[in-house]
């Protein structure tokens, strides 16, 4: 049964180690989460910012908002650079899964490409046009991140379909145009409600980021970024463990088990990511009582990254128990080609190192 609904595997050999591949499929995806995160959690947060200043006429508020402007179309085009190399490294170990739920979904997988298309035209026209745009303002950068939440709601649907072969003939047959939605996977609005509310929670953190950039030029408005972005991760987070836990009990008893001792890896990464949770918000609750914050915040950001990799580290055991009928990266065949392996290792570095440098040059431009 198994064998007539997935795909076989690709007799190519996997030109790396399969560990590596698996650990640089982490890693880039960490860093697409923090890009991705920061660009609709960001957009969310200037939009009800807009809405804010208009309603209370807090000058903060508009400057909050004129400020990421200036960042929401750069974070844009690392979210999408940082999106190439998980996405390239899922198919090298997941492709036979991840190609066939893309198939059954293609009309709307296809128009991802759209909707990122729109996303970053109206960040670029609520930055280069924010005095002009005015009252249009909103609409720009709301439509955005509209656009950019439709889109993750369409990865979960194609992330959710891989996951679930025993479903793929039955839903292939109902809908053999490539126009499903896998709107019926319990799983599904939970996972995606995870997701979103993480994306601005980060996006808050971003806030915080730019309050300590500003703290020696603009003291009075570094101090309220601090606070209202503070806030804007402690809410989330606080609604993180109610989804949380739904999310938690949707998933499939075996599936479910993994985190609760049926996986080592598992279980270990399960417990951090919730302690790891738990002790950002404490740590995030006392910096506001603090007159001088900034060893607090510092250390929840640690937390705060300590708790993604740990919950990246989670997604992928859960990945594995979901598909573990059907197969295990064991199956793989590896031929590395030590070459090529460097080669990319060298360009990698000298990305990041680029990456780095671009990140410094537009902190030293905030701080300016």
């Amino acid at each position: 049964m198994f064998e007539s609904v997935v795909p076989q595997i690709d007799p190519i050999a996997v030109p790396a180690p399969i560990w590596l591949v698996k650990v640089l499929l982490s890693l880039t995806f960490i860093l697409h989460l923090l890009a991705m995160n920061f660009v609709l959690g960001g957009g969310v947060i200037a939009a009800v910012n807009e809405i804010k200043g208009r309603k209370t006429g807090v000058q903060h508020h508009f400057d909050l908002s004129r400020r990421l402007s200036k960042s929401l179309p750069i974070g844009m085009a690392f979210a999408i650079n940082f999106g190439v190399a998980p996405l390239l490294f899922l198919q090298v170990l997941y492709g036979h899964f991840f190609y066939t739920s893309s198939i059954i979904m293609a009309w709307p997988w296809f128009s991802v490409i759209f909707f990122i298309i729109f996303a970053y035209y109206g960040y670029y026209l609520y930055s280069f046009r924010f005095e002009k745009l005015s009252g249009g303002r909103l609409w720009a950068v709301g439509g955005s991140a509209m656009f950019l939440t439709i889109v993750a709601f369409l990865y979960t649907n194609n992330m959710t379909l891989m996951l679930t072969p025993a479903t793929w003939k039955e839903v292939y047959v109902d809908s053999a145009r490539g126009a499903f939605l896998n709107l019926g996977e319990l799983t599904l609005i939970p996972r995606f409600l995870h997701f979103l509310i993480a994306a601005v929670a980060v996006g808050g953190l971003a806030v915080v980021v730019y309050g300590l950039a500003k703290q020696k030029t603009e003291p009075e408005f570094a101090k309220w970024a601090i606070k209202h972005g503070t806030w804007w991760f402690l809410i989330p987070t606080f609604t993180q463990f109610v989804v949380g836990v739904v999310f938690f009990i949707t998933l499939p008893q075996d599936v479910m088990m993994l985190l609760m001792g049926g996986s080592a890896t598992g279980t270990v990464f399960f417990l951090i990511a919730i302690m790891g949770a738990l002790a950002s918000v404490m740590i995030f609750m006392m910096s506001l009582q603090r007159d001088e914050p900034e060893p607090l915040l510092y250390s929840g950001f640690a937390v705060v990254l300590i708790t993604i990799i740990s919950m990246v580290i989670v997604r992928d055991v859960v990945r594995a128990g979901y598909i573990a009928d059907y197969f295990t990266l064991g199956q793989l065949q590896a031929d590395p080609q030590t070459g090529i392996i460097l080669l990319f290792f060298l360009l990698f570095i000298g990305g990041l190192a680029t990456v780095g440098w671009m990140l410094r040059q537009s902190i030293t431009a905030v701080k300016a």
